[in-house]
């Protein structure tokens, strides 16, 4: 393991564990970069299947054990430009974290919610092509949708969604909006889920903790932000009840490094309330999860980079992804 790889997996800003197959093209792209002679190294949870984050285009539904040589390969070849949304813009809250904190847990132990396996959500991240001076210069989200029933069996399709953040550039054609763009189908017992077993119905702090490490290979000396990430991972499997919701806050409430940062409205236009937390001691990446001050539950999960890292020449601070969990019924799609 060479000295950026090292300091990509500390920082680890949203690492990339999504259950899909390479496309063609990233199919032909990682076997030029093998015979290339470069080799990966799995990173800490390579064999668990899971959420789409930090995608390197051609790999956006690759395997997790790659993760390593791309992501080297990708922020060393880095343009100096790439659309992005802007940075979210908080408010500061005059109550304490405390009085804040303990208004989102009460609020979410109130909510009658009830917990669920279909999963909606909006997604997007930067955007980088392997082995070229190129980059959207757009921003194109997705929408996604994953469904799993008792058997584990389910399916996850992947739409395209509105242009965003900037007009596509002459040579970058974008998606229709609405287009399905992957679609993958699991029979029973076949899909793949990081938490097959539900998490608690009423657990504290305590008892999440537990639940998550139960199913998370975390490391000794986790960080807030590993949590950050462990319940984004939940997040894309499971719709959580009130309770659970304010075992969540109660959790991430509990960490050192973790503050509230403000008011806020999210990607999808929702008002919220913001916790974030860095990723590391020099505050490279900054982790930001945002809460439904009517309900306590998790709307948006995105990452930042704010600069420091001597290899990563993308214009800074900048958003890296977002997603941002949907619970209204999904719109009738006629395109």
């Amino acid at each position: 393991m060479d000295e950026l790889e090292r300091r990509l997996r500390e920082a680890n800003p949203w690492p990339m564990r999504d259950a899909g197959e390479l496309s063609d093209r990233a199919a032909r792209e990682l076997a030029a970069l093998l015979d290339e002679g470069r080799t990966a190294a799995a990173p800490r949870r390579a064999a668990r299947p899971s959420r789409r984050a930090w995608r390197w285009p051609a790999i956006a539904t690759g395997a997790a054990a790659l993760l390593s040589v791309l992501a080297v390969v990708n922020i060393t070849n880095a343009p100096v430009a790439t659309g992005s949304p802007s940075l979210l813009e908080f408010t500061p809250i005059t109550a304490s974290d405390e009085e804040v904190l303990a208004e989102l847990s009460a609020r979410a132990r109130e909510d009658a919610t009830t917990t669920g396996t279909t999963i909606r959500y909006e997604s997007w991240s930067a955007t980088i092509i392997p082995g070229t001076d190129t980059t959207e210069l757009f921003v194109q989200p997705e929408d996604v949708t994953r469904i799993h029933e008792p058997d584990g069996s389910g399916s996850i399709t992947t739409r395209a969604g509105e242009l965003r953040w900037g007009p596509p550039p002459p040579g970058q054609t974008p998606k229709e909006p609405g287009e399905v763009t992957r679609s993958s189908v699991y029979g029973p017992g076949e899909y793949p889920l990081l938490f097959p077993d539900a998490p608690p119905a009423d657990p504290d702090a305590d008892e999440l903790r537990a639940y998550l490490h139960a199913h998370l290979e975390f490391r000794s000396d986790a960080t807030a932000s590993d949590y950050f990430g462990a319940v984004e991972d939940l997040l894309n499997e499971w719709r959580l009840s009130g309770p659970q919701n304010a075992a969540v806050v109660e959790l991430l409430g509990s960490l050192p490094g973790v503050e509230v940062a403000g008011t806020v409205r999210d990607r999808l236009g929702r008002e919220g309330v913001a916790l974030v937390t860095t990723t590391r001691a020099d505050g490279a990446f900054r982790n930001v999860l945002v809460f439904d001050p009517a309900t306590g539950a998790v709307l948006t999960s995105e990452i930042d980079y704010l600069g420091g890292v001597d290899e990563i020449t993308l214009p800074y601070p900048i958003v890296l992804g977002y997603i941002a969990w949907k619970t209204d019924e999904p719109e009738q799609r006629g395109r």
